[in-house]
């Protein structure tokens, strides 16, 4: 299992880098987790979920509503088993705002 987190402050050839290993390295098998918040980590999330294999673990800041079901390429990617969305809070009417400390306790 790899953690990833790229820094929005990260220049474009440290995204660059990181980006290669991190695929490089999930191509390998390595499961990558994180929350995706920052472009960069969308970005590698993207790129892992387009190519042939690589798979991800999505954290969520909140639960899921009875009987969610993911939409459209993300309910594909989870029936393949390369996508698993888990949230370790519960449902929730409104998500909450994404501060830097819920970030940081995500990743």
């Amino acid at each position: 299992m790899l953690n990833l987190r790229v820094s929005r402050k990260a220049t474009p050839e440290e995204a660059a880098h990181l980006s290669d290993e991190v695929l490089r390295r999930a191509a390998e098998g390595f499961v990558v987790i994180s929350p995706f918040i920052s472009p960069g980590e969308k970005e590698i999330a993207t790129a892992i979920l387009k190519a042939n294999k690589g798979d991800v673990i999505l954290l969520k800041p909140v639960g899921f509503p009875e009987y969610f079901k993911p939409n459209g390429r993300f309910f594909d990617l989870c029936v393949q088993g390369r996508l698993l969305i888990l949230s370790a809070e519960p449902a929730t009417g409104t998500p909450p705002d994404l501060t830097r400390e819920l970030c940081c306790a995500l990743r």
